[in-house]
């Protein structure tokens, strides 16, 4: 069977891409008829030139599997726990529910009692990696429930002989003490960081009256120098889209970080009202891949998620990978969103709860469902990024819609996407040339219908 294979504008050439496969090629008009007759008969006969004849051998015995989903039994891809809702910050833009949540924290028992039960249930499986995340809020306001559930999972993991790989994502707001601890414990941590003093303050103010730039940038430099994998997540607005590559200077030199992660402000209400507004998408797709090219002359990768490079994949997020994220009140769900989020748009991420018996209680039918539901993108069937992108968020992005109206992000994954592909052939005077014409970005981004085959 072909796999899908997409054809895209780019200027008077077409890109072909075979995401299934992770073939990419640069082909002019003539070469493209050629090689659609040759799919189209599903068989190729002698092209009598080298560079076609390679592009169809790589068509014809790459193997083309479909992204693995889980099938089975439970297969936890990580355990994530939220040990609070609240915030010790007041971003301007947040829209991840810690104004409207309580100020109830998880038991320490509870996080204890997940830890044991992830533990167990990776070893029954005959699995060796045990994964944890934390997820806020402000995951460290709760700091009593993050160092018990660490102390308890380093405790199972040389109890039970298992890789254990713990990572947290924070606004970086912490005292020296809890900035150490973070280092010593964490694989990985993730801190947002908005770029310079007067828009991360404008963006992250630690209330009313006080920045939390000076604070946030002396945790950073002590995760720098502690053996953690540090990942700087910056969010754009359009008043800093043109400072992008500039920051990531800035970040290469002064922190050295693993991993640059580039995201644009999602609207909404809070957002709106404080003119923290989404930047021009083609602006951010040219500026992101300039970004892209700095980091790389430092050895860091910088990623956009949507169109970061990897194999294939069903989903963006945790959601149908039967991810276990138990929130502070016991309940257990595949999204770390707020429940509000979700049923708004009709969607049902719980999955089980936290029981008496001291173990999650984990409903099989809902996680069949929610395995069942990331394979369901009919909105996306047309484009190139389906297998890379995998249709964004499931709870904010409407991937519904048949055909796909684009929007700002799918505009932005396209691009980027397109973009990288060249880069990575090598192509660069290409993706030059394409991010300097909004014309032929246009064409690209708003392209209806990519699929070739």
């Amino acid at each position: 069977m072909t796999p899908p294979i997409y054809s895209i504008p780019v200027g008077k050439e077409r890109l072909l891409v075979s995401p299934l496969q992770q073939i990419s090629a640069l082909l002019n008009q003539e070469a493209l008829k050629i090689v659609t007759r040759g799919l189209k008969a599903e068989g190729w006969e002698d092209l009598n030139n080298n560079d076609l004849d390679a592009i169809a051998a790589l068509l014809r015995e790459t193997p083309a599997d479909p992204p693995e989903t889980c099938t089975g039994g439970l297969e936890p891809a990580f355990l994530g726990l939220i040990p609070t809702r609240t915030c010790n910050m007041s971003c301007g833009y947040c829209d991840f529910g810690s104004d409207r949540a309580s100020e109830k924290q998880m038991p320490l028992s509870m996080a204890v009692d997940a830890v044991d039960w992830m533990a167990k249930t990776v070893q029954a499986s005959g699995g060796s990696h045990l994964e944890i995340h934390f997820f806020g809020g402000e995951p460290l306001v709760a700091l009593e429930v993050v160092e018990a559930a660490v102390h308890r999972a380093r405790m199972k993991a040389d109890e039970l002989d298992l890789d254990l790989h713990l990572e947290v994502s924070t606004n970086g707001y912490m005292d020296d003490l809890t900035a150490r601890f973070v280092g010593d414990h964490f694989d990985a941590v993730v801190v947002s960081i908005d770029g310079f003093e007067q828009d991360h303050d404008r963006n992250r103010p630690k209330n009313q009256r006080k920045g939390s730039f000076k604070r946030v940038i002396k945790t950073i430099e002590q995760l720098a120098d502690s053996s953690t994998q540090l990942c700087l997540r910056c969010c754009v607005t359009d008043q800093s889209v043109q400072k992008m590559n500039e920051i990531t200077h800035w970040f290469c030199d002064a922190f050295q970080p693993s991993v640059i992660n580039f995201e644009t402000v999602s609207a909404n209400p809070k957002s709106e009202a404080n003119q923290l507004l989404p930047p021009d998408p083609y602006e951010f797709v040219r500026n992101c891949i300039l970004s892209v090219r700095i980091a790389q002359g430092y050895g860091i990768p910088l990623v956009y998620a949507s169109a970061a490079a990897g194999s294939p994949r069903t989903t963006f997020c945790p959601v149908g990978r039967d991810t276990l994220i138990v929130t502070p009140d016991g309940r257990v769900n595949e999204c770390y969103l707020m429940e509000d989020d979700w049923v708004s748009r009709g969607m049902d991420m719980a999955v089980g709860e936290y029981s008496s018996q001291k173990e999650l209680l984990i409903d099989m039918k809902a996680v069949r469902r929610l395995r069942d539901m990331v394979k369901h993108k009919p909105g996306c069937g047309q484009c190139f990024c389906r297998w890379s992108c995998a249709g964004g968020c499931h709870v904010k992005h409407d991937v519904s819609i048949f055909p796909m109206q684009y929007d700002d992000f799918c505009i932005q994954t396209r691009l980027l996407t397109a973009g990288l592909a060249l880069d990575e052939m090598g192509l660069e005077a290409v993706t030059d040339d394409l991010m300097d014409c909004r014309e032929k970005m246009t064409s690209l981004a708003l392209n209806p219908a990519d699929l070739l085959t």
